[in-house]
């Protein structure tokens, strides 16, 4: 991957999960000086799979990640396309079905592990040679003024810029540190996440049950499993939690009542606390966030990656956009601030 030993950039992206390599990938390619800075691995491979971590990447994701040339760079085992969505309700004989076919299309999005999305983005990344990554590192602390942003490193580096992205996630520092405040409203919702086995083949369809303990859904993958996302009361995850796999396993057929047949789980299960969070601004001088650092929703609908990958595209579209652009990343007007 390239290096660049010059601290000067016009963009630094802190963050380097799907949302941030876009950010960082979509401004590049116009020419601009960016540095990727992340407290982990910075991975050009795609590892061992992951797929309890996996989005449902609709089909603006799709072409957003195309334009970037990132799509092609995904593995065909990698793509797990939907063309069918089944939502019904278990308190009343309410169900609608959404099809591809209907509106003409071959598919609706695709399941994709979030792995394998990052991967992508950092293959183009490494071809880019106007993108410095600074693995293993994070923001400590930064300054702004009308010329520019100057950042401090964990590493104790400095490194000066003209604008820094906060793509960091829903903890984000860059956000703190700005001083830009939230709103949070916990959903009073604990996510199970595990992949799954069926007994019934799952025919390329996303299926998601309301119950009245909170929404189960199931994700289909390229390999015939299943990704599930059960969101449920506390008093329901603590009744959960306590079961054993087996019994995990046939609560989960039961609440899903068999549409697929007997299930059994085919990897661990984790879990997570659902906060709907909003930043009360995206924007402070020379910051802009993007992601889960802006706003993080429930997962229901598969919304919160597809809204941070439009949020990359918005704020890469809106750079190229800007008039005389590099004249005013180096000779930015003292009355104004980005």
């Amino acid at each position: 991957m390239p290096t660049q030993t010059d601290p000067e950039f016009d963009v630094v992206v802190a963050g380097a999960g799907m949302i941030g390599c876009t950010c960082a990938v979509a401004i590049a390619q116009s020419g601009v000086r960016v540095a990727l800075v992340d407290p982990g691995p910075i991975n050009l491979k795609h590892g061992r799979p992951n797929q309890m971590r996996v989005s449902a990447v609709n089909l603006a994701s799709e072409n957003i990640l195309r334009a970037l040339g990132a799509w092609s760079v995904l593995k065909a085992e990698s793509l797990s396309p939907f063309r069918q969505i089944d939502v019904w309700d278990a308190g009343s004989p309410g169900q609608i079905t959404f099809r591809a076919a209907d509106a003409g299309l071959a598919h609706l999005g695709h399941i994709i592990e979030n792995e394998a999305i990052t991967a992508a983005l950092t293959t183009q990344l490494s071809q880019l040679g106007n993108i410095s990554c600074f693995a293993g590192d994070s923001i400590e602390t930064f300054e702004s003024d009308h010329d520019g942003i100057s950042i401090v490193l964990t590493s104790k580096q400095n490194i000066n810029a003209k604008l820094l992205v906060g793509a960091d996630g829903a903890e984000s520092r860059v956000r703190s540190l700005a001083e830009i405040s939230v709103e949070k409203t916990p959903y009073n919702h604990q996510a199970i996440v595990a992949t799954v086995s069926t007994e019934l083949p799952h025919r390329k369809t996303a299926r998601q049950r309301f119950l009245d303990t909170g929404p189960l859904a199931f994700l289909p993958l390229q390999d015939g499993h299943s990704s599930i996302v059960w969101s449920c009361s506390p008093q329901r995850f603590d009744e959960l939690n306590d079961l054993d796999d087996t019994a995990f396993s046939a609560a989960l057929t039961e609440a899903f009542e068999n549409r697929l047949g007997a299930i059994a789980l085919a990897s661990s299960r984790s879990s997570f606390p659902l906060i709907n969070q909003h930043a009360n601004q995206y924007i402070a001088p020379r910051i802009g966030l993007v992601g889960d650092a802006a706003h993080t929703i429930h997962p229901l609908a598969g919304l919160g990656a597809n809204l941070g990958f439009a949020d990359a595209a918005a704020l890469a579209e809106v750079d190229r956009q800007c008039p005389s652009r590099r004249e005013r990343y180096r000779n930015p007007p003292r009355s104004k601030t980005l």
